[in-house]
């Protein structure tokens, strides 16, 4: 639904309802139709059930809000502005009627939807700033500054970038239980096979949606919003989901199980707090992005999501996406050549018992203290970061490693075909044969490159790390 980022949050605020959410579908004329009615209307507003009634100056008495068993609004004087724009807007309450799930109005052919959530919204996370958590943040600021302060030639990191792929790859979708292993999972993204089995095609998508989420954040920022976190969802079960539960919040109430006994351990929010939630997540994150450290930020927004459990399937893989991208964002660059799901596929258990909770949410929800999970989501930055550190060669930019435009089209078509021979690479340059030799044997040297077969069946790939 297209809409303005301010316009629901002034909205909010003017209504003074704790419980209400609004969205709007397309710009309105707030601030000289609406917004001056509000305060008035709604300064004795409480929790009480409450429901904006809507009538035409002229409809006289007759509601035309879609809701259950709506109560009839008697129209009154109206000032000239009223006329002007041909409408009232009238706040009623109703005790004796439930509240319903939203309601909508029609105004000026604009659709507002106001969401009357059963839960107190403003996402409020309980942790601590530990001793340990502290440490642990200024490690990870100090090894990331230590890594964007080293210069290496852009296609040192090329096999890194692959490589980084690959283990993420397999190890997010590993998580989620399944089988491949990694050797398998190298095979599959280097050539996808012409059957592609449920299995297989959760690795290819979890790739795809890497890769892109790599172009996204080298042509600018991503702005995290709950349409952008649908379209990662969609992206992961394409093809595994029927289409109406792909990119779309979950419309059944879900249950966790524990993947041994098959026992419930937590029952997630009901299907009417989940958009609820996650639209106040995602402007809790928004909101707090030059207030709070933006490794804190991140590790809050990969447990809320995990708690609120808004798809029916590729909930995990989903928010292990959408947090790299927010680590990324928040100026953590080294993105594309690290995998912090590699961490926790390690200790799946750990994972699991850290950033999930056991028990019914609305029974939780008030208890929930993220300071452990931050302390393990930190951690694993760390020791991800530090495998990184071990893998990038050391070396600086100078002319006897600087690579040419020659150099790149090898790597790049072996990137695309999966090997280079002579042959091929003759195709894309000009040069001689002997100068060609010489620049297969550069990328040996600098370790990107490796030969394989003799004579002439020789030919190269990528050096596996």
């Amino acid at each position: 639904m297209r809409g303005t980022s301010n316009a629901p949050i002034i909205v909010k605020r003017m209504l003074g309802i704790p419980n209400f959410r609004i969205k709007f579908q397309s710009i309105l004329c707030l601030k000289k139709t609406i917004l001056p009615r509000f305060p008035k209307m709604c300064k004795n507003a409480t929790n009480t059930n409450a429901a904006l009634k809507l009538t035409k100056s002229r409809a006289k008495g007759r509601n035309i809000v879609d809701e259950p068993n709506p109560a009839i609004v008697p129209a009154t004087s109206e000032t000239k502005a009223a006329r002007k724009n041909s409408m009232t807007i009238r706040i009623s309450y109703h005790n004796h009627v439930a509240e319903p799930r939203f309601t909508k109005i029609l105004l000026a052919n604009r659709l507002i939807i106001v969401y009357n959530s059963s839960i107190s919204l403003m996402f409020q996370p309980q942790y601590s700033i530990t001793d340990q958590l502290l440490a642990n943040i200024k490690r990870i600021s100090s090894l990331v500054t230590e890594l964007n302060n080293k210069r290496f030639p852009n296609v040192v990191l090329l096999e890194l970038e692959r490589s980084a792929r690959e283990v993420s790859s397999y190890a997010s979708t590993s998580i989620e239980g399944n089988p491949l292993p990694l050797t398998e999972v190298k095979k599959i993204l280097k050539s996808a096979p012409i059957h592609i089995r449920d299995s297989e095609k959760e690795v290819i998508n979890y790739n795809q949606a890497l890769q892109d989420l790599n172009r996204q954040l080298k042509i600018g920022e991503i702005k995290l919003s709950l349409h952008f976190i649908l379209k990662i969802q969609k992206q992961v079960v394409g093809g595994l989901l029927p289409k109406f539960e792909s990119g779309k919040l979950r419309e059944k109430s879900v249950a966790v199980n524990d993947p041994i006994s098959g026992q419930v351990v937590y029952l997630p929010p009901d299907v009417k707090d989940v958009e609820p939630l996650m639209e106040d997540l995602v402007e809790f994150i928004n909101n707090h992005q030059n207030k709070i450290d933006p490794l804190i930020l991140a590790g809050l927004f990969h447990k809320q999501t995990v708690i609120i459990h808004p798809f029916m399937d590729g909930n995990g893989r989903t928010t292990r996406l959408v947090t790299k991208a927010l680590l990324a964002a928040m100026g953590l660059n080294t993105f594309n050549l690290f995998s912090f799901e590699n961490y926790y596929n390690k200790n799946v258990t750990k994972y699991f018992l850290t950033v999930g909770e056991f028990g019914n949410y609305y029974e939780l929800v008030k208890k929930i203290d993220f300071t452990n999970w931050l302390e393990y989501f930190s951690e694993g930055i760390i020791d991800e970061l530090l495998r990184v550190q071990k893998l990038l060669p050391e070396i600086s930019v100078s002319p006897e490693n600087e690579l040419q435009p020659y150099h790149l089209k090898i790597l790049e078509f072996i990137q695309k075909k999966g090997f280079v021979n002579d042959s091929d690479y003759a195709k894309q340059t000009s040069r001689a044969k002997a100068t060609r030799a010489l620049d297969f044997q550069k990328l040996i040297e600098l370790g990107l490159i490796e030969r394989r077969g003799k004579a002439r069946a020789t030919y190269y790939v990528l050096k596996e790390k």
